[in-house]
C-alpha cells in the first residue's frame, strides 16, 4: 500500500481490488501459523506485502514474564530495539495494551494534544500510528508504526492495519491456547506418572468395576500380589477363579456394599475398602498391612515377655528386701549381746586399776559399726518393701537440733572441724516424725563431718512459702572435699558412694544418702545438691510443716 499522487475511478477500483487480495493472501498466510516465531515471520511479510513502512513494531504480551516483547521491529538497530522493548510499558506501546484505544498523531510536531515523548534513537519520528491486539476483549500486544515523514498515514494505512491487528489478535489467542493446552497436558502426564510410580511402590491397590462388573482400573504392587492376569476389560466373573473370597469381596462390592475389612490372601493381610461410585459401578481399595500386622504381633509379644521380666523383678526385689530385713534381724541379736559382753568387760577391767586394753575398744567400735550398716540394711530393706510408716508427733525443733548435736559431737571432734547453727525461722514447734528428721539431720551432718577435716559444717534452719503451704528449709554447708557433676548424679543410688576410693578410705555403705532422699520423700519434701571439688558440698532439704497423711 504505496502513496499515490492521484487515482481517477478506474485506479481505486483496481487498488481496491490489488488490497483485497493482498489481504486475502495474508490471511490465507496466517493459518498455518502454531507458533511465535512463525507469527513474527508472517506479520514482517505482511507489512512488507501491504504498507511502505520505514519503521514497524509488534508488541506481544508475555505471559510468563508479564510485560511486553518486542517480536518485530524494522528499522531499528539492536540497541534501539532492546531500549524500545525495556521502555514499551511507559511510553506509547504501553498506554494503547492498557486503554486498548488507537494512537494516530499525523504530524507530531502539529499535534495539538502535544502527545510526542522524547527519545534516544537516532532518527526523528514526524507521524506514529499505534493500534492494541484484542481478541475477545483481551489485549494481547500493541502494533507500533513510524514514519520520519509528516501525514504519512493515511484512513487506508488505519484500516489495512486493524485488519492485520484483529487477524494477529486471533492466531495469538490460538498460540496461546494451544501452548496452555499443551503445557496442562504436561502437567497431567507428569502428574499420572507420579501416580502410577506411587501406586507400583505403595502397597496398596486400587480397582474400578462399571456398572456391569466390568474392570477399568487395575493399578498398584498389591495387584501382583493377588493375580499375575490383566484385569482390565475382564468381567469380574471371569477372575479371581483361584481366590473365591475375593471374587466374593468384590461381588458384595459390586452389590453397593460398603466395606471396611480384613482379607487373608495367602500368606498376606490385606485391608479392603469399598464404596459404590456415583456414576454406578465400584472403587475398591486394598491396603497390605501384613508387615504392620506382624509389627503389631511382635510388639505384643514384647510387651508380654517385658511384663514377665517386670513380674520376675518385682517378685526378686520383695524376695530380696525379705531376705535382708529377715538376715538382719537375726544379726542384731548375737551384735547386741557383743556389744552388752564388751561393755562389761570394758566395766569390769574400768573397775580394776589395770588400763583399758585396746582389743576391748576393737569390740566395741567393730560391734558398733557393723550395728549401723545393718540398720541401714533394715532401713533400706523395709522402704524398698513399703513397710517404712511414719509417726507423725509434734515435736520441739530446738529440742530436736540439741539432740542431733550431741550424736554428730564425737565424729567432729574426732576429724578437728568446727560446728555452726543459723536459724532464722521463730517456728519452733513442728509436726513430722522425729526419728525420720532426726535421721535426715544426723545423715547430712555425719556426712559433711565424715568428708571434712579441720573445717567447718554449717546448719541453717529458715522458714519459706510454696503454692502448697508454709515449708521448713535445712541447709547443711561444709568446706569438705566436694563432689564432681558424675559424682553427684549418682549420690543418691543405693550401695553407691560418690567415688569407689571413699568406701576404702572413708568407710560406710552407701546407704546413707538414699535413705535420706526416701525418707524426705517419705515426709512429702524434696533434696537438692550442689558442690565443688574441693571447695565443699550445700544439701538443701526442703519440708512441709504438715506432711502428709
Amino acid at each position: 500500500m504505496r502513496k499515490t499522487t492521484s487515482e481517477g475511478p478506474d485506479a481505486s477500483t483496481s487498488r481496491i481490488i490489488e488490497l483485497a487480495e493482498q489481504l486475502s493472501l495474508v490471511a490465507s498466510g496466517f493459518t498455518t501459523i502454531d507458533n511465535l516465531e512463525a507469527l513474527g515471520a508472517q506479520v514482517q511479510s505482511a507489512l512488507l506485502r501491504l504498507m511502505d513502512i520505514e519503521y514497524s513494531g509488534i508488541f506481544l504480551w508475555d505471559v510468563e514474564k508479564g510485560s511486553l516483547r518486542l517480536l518485530h521491529a524494522n528499522g531499528f538497530s539492536e540497541e534501539e530495539r532492546l531500549e524500545a522493548e525495556r521502555t514499551a510499558w511507559d511510553r506509547h506501546p504501553g498506554h494503547v495494551f492498557r486503554t486498548q484505544e488507537t494512537y494516530f498523531v499525523p504530524d507530531v510536531e502539529n499535534d495539538p494534544q502535544q502527545r510526542t515523548q522524547s527519545s534516544a534513537r537516532s532518527f526523528v519520528i514526524r507521524s506514529r500510528l499505534f493500534m492494541p491486539i484484542v481478541s475477545g476483549g483481551e489485549s494481547l500486544g500493541v502494533f507500533g508504526l513510524a514514519s520520519t515523514e509528516p501525514d504519512h498515514f493515511t484512513e487506508e494505512h488505519v484500516a489495512v492495519l486493524g485488519f492485520l491487528c484483529r487477524l494477529t489478535g486471533v492466531v495469538y489467542r490460538q498460540v496461546l491456547d494451544r501452548e496452555a493446552r499443551r503445557q496442562t497436558q504436561v502437567a497431567l502426564d507428569s502428574a499420572a506418572r507420579r501416580l502410577q510410580l506411587v501406586f507400583r511402590t505403595l502397597p496398596i491397590a486400587l480397582f474400578v468395576l462399571d456398572a456391569a462388573g466390568r474392570f477399568t482400573l487395575a493399578e498398584g504392587a498389591v495387584v501382583a500380589i493377588l493375580t499375575h492376569e490383566p484385569l482390565v476389560g475382564r468381567t469380574l466373573a471371569t477372575c479371581f477363579t483361584h481366590a473365591p473370597e475375593l471374587r466374593e469381596l468384590f461381588t458384595r462390592a459390586h452389590l453397593d456394599e460398603s466395606l471396611l475389612v480384613q482379607q487373608c490372601v495367602r500368606d498376606q493381610v490385606l485391608e479392603v475398602f469399598a464404596a459404590a461410585n456415583v456414576e454406578g459401578g465400584t472403587t475398591v481399595m486394598m491396603h497390605n498391612i501384613t508387615t504392620h500386622q506382624r509389627n503389631l504381633e511382635e510388639l505384643a509379644r514384647l510387651n508380654g515377655e517385658l511384663v514377665q521380666t517386670r513380674d520376675q523383678a518385682v517378685t526378686a526385689t520383695r524376695v530380696k528386701s525379705e531376705f535382708l530385713a529377715t538376715m538382719s534381724h537375726e544379726l542384731r541379736t548375737p551384735l547386741n549381746a557383743i556389744l552388752g559382753y564388751a561393755a562389761i568387760v570394758r566395766e569390769d577391767l574400768d573397775a580394776g586399776a589395770s588400763p583399758e586394753p585396746a582389743d576391748i575398744r576393737r569390740i566395741e567400735a567393730a560391734a558398733s559399726q557393723l550395728l549401723d550398716l545393718i540398720n541401714d540394711t533394715l532401713d533400706i530393706s523395709k522402704i524398698e518393701a513399703g513397710k517404712m510408716s511414719l509417726t507423725l508427733e509434734d515435736l520441739s525443733l530446738q529440742a530436736l537440733l540439741t539432740g542431733v548435736d550431741v550424736s554428730i559431737r564425737p565424729l567432729r571432734d574426732r576429724n578437728g572441724n568446727r560446728s555452726r547453727l543459723e536459724i532464722t525461722t521463730n517456728i519452733d514447734q513442728i509436726h513430722s516424725d522425729g526419728a525420720a528428721l532426726r535421721r535426715i539431720l544426723v545423715n547430712l551432718l555425719g556426712n559433711a563431718h565424715k568428708f571434712t577435716r579441720d573445717g567447718e559444717v554449717t546448719l541453717t534452719v529458715s522458714e519459706q512459702t510454696r503454692a502448697s503451704g508454709p515449708q521448713l528449709v535445712f541447709t547443711v554447708q561444709d568446706t569438705g572435699i566436694g563432689m564432681n557433676p558424675e559424682q553427684i548424679a549418682q549420690i543418691f543410688e543405693a550401695y553407691t558412694q560418690a567415688d569407689p576410693t571413699t568406701t576404702r578410705r572413708y568407710g560406710g555403705t552407701g546407704l546413707g544418702l538414699t535413705i535420706t532422699e526416701r525418707l524426705v520423700h517419705l515426709l512429702g519434701g524434696d533434696i537438692s545438691v550442689t558442690s565443688t571439688p574441693g571447695v565443699g558440698s550445700r544439701f538443701v532439704v526442703v519440708l512441709p510443716l504438715a506432711p502428709p497423711d
